[in-house]
């Protein structure tokens, strides 16, 4: 069974529940469902039957635990008040936070660093690439005042192989 025929069976399964435990369902979770199922005919739930007796996928199943998970532990909201903050995180939880937050904002650090590296790097390599072309031009504008018999004796391949290319 494809993932979209299982949300629709999980949708089916959602609409029998009773209201009070469908409204504890989260409204990201339920447009998720809808915007992601597939209609599918053969698929049928039986409100009278238990859910073990009925042909049921096991991708339903780990969707609907997930459901439920969320419906347990739903995410902590934190609000802009810092009491309030406080007062919903233990101080384990409000130390592994900072702790979190402080090595993403290490990786952040050391990512500004490299890319500042990279783009000094790149500024050497253009000013040398500049220099280079600046060489070649004199070679060549040199190499252009020989005469033309000296460079067809000496340099067989000047037209071919030009420095100027």
């Amino acid at each position: 069974m494809t993932k979209e025929k299982a949300l629709y069976q999980v949708k089916l399964i959602l609409d029998y529940l009773p209201y009070e435990e469908f409204c504890k369902i989260p409204e990201e979770t339920l447009e998720y469902i809808e915007q992601n199922m597939e209609y599918s005919p053969e698929i049928q739930i039986n409100p009278e039957k238990p859910l073990e007796e009925q042909e049921i996928d096991e991708k339903v199943y780990e969707i609907l635990e997930e459901i439920i998970k969320k419906v347990e532990n739903p995410p902590v909201k934190i609000k802009n008040n810092k009491t309030d903050i406080l007062n919903n995180l233990d101080k384990n939880e409000l130390i592994n936070l900072l702790e979190k937050y402080r090595k993403e904002n290490l990786k952040i650090l050391k990512a500004r660093e490299l890319i500042n590296e990279y783009r000094q790097t790149i500024e050497k390599k253009d000013k040398e690439i500049n220099k280079l072309k600046e060489a070649n031009e004199e070679l060549y504008n040199s190499l252009k005042k020989c005469p033309k018999l000296i460079r067809k004796i000496f340099l067989k391949t000047f037209n071919n192989k030009l420095l100027k290319e």
